[in-house]
């Protein structure tokens, strides 16, 4: 059994979070699926407190043209703080 707790998308990286029974075969099922390429552990898989489950992290790269998705593009990166008199015009000009 597996249990998906938290699944986010950015652009075209999927992560998910969740507990299993066998983790290396949530990885394997969804490395063979089409659409999604390079899923992998990015940390450590560690044993659920009080649980016989897994706790694990997966990240995967979502390939919109064979899923058909609309991605959206990752968030754009905050501009620097206009308020710390950097970019204030000069005196006199």
């Amino acid at each position: 059994d597996t249990a998906v707790q938290r699944v986010q998308i950015k652009g075209t990286k999927l992560s998910v979070q969740g507990l299993s029974d066998n983790t290396s075969e949530v990885v394997g099922l969804l490395s063979r699926e089409p659409g999604f390429r390079e899923v992998r552990l990015p940390s450590a898989v560690t044993r659920a407190s009080r649980s016989s489950k897994e706790s694990f992290t997966l990240e995967a790269v979502i390939d919109p043209a064979i899923l058909g998705l609309n991605v959206l593009p990752e968030e754009p990166k905050a501009a620097p703080d206009e308020s710390d008199g950097q970019n204030a015009p000069k005196e006199g000009a």
